[in-house]
């Protein structure tokens, strides 16, 4: 299986950045600033579409502790 320090560090990207766009909703990609849908589905969609790669440099840049 994958190592839990990998599995650590992949939910601390992952709900870093959920909190992190729910407190930055412009931060958003135009595309995901569609108001018919909840923010909290935009962002799940969002991250869901990102490699790993995008989302840990990602959450480098926004200051989230990977």
């Amino acid at each position: 299986g994958t190592p839990p320090v990998e599995l650590a560090s992949a939910r601390r990207v992952v709900e870093g950045l959920y909190a992190y766009f729910h407190q930055n909703e412009a931060a958003l990609p135009p595309e995901y600033q569609r108001e018919e849908e909840a923010l909290s589905r935009r962002v799940v969609d969002y991250i869901a579409g990102m490699t790993d790669q995008f989302a840990q440099n990602l959450a480098r840049k926004v200051g989230i502790q990977v």
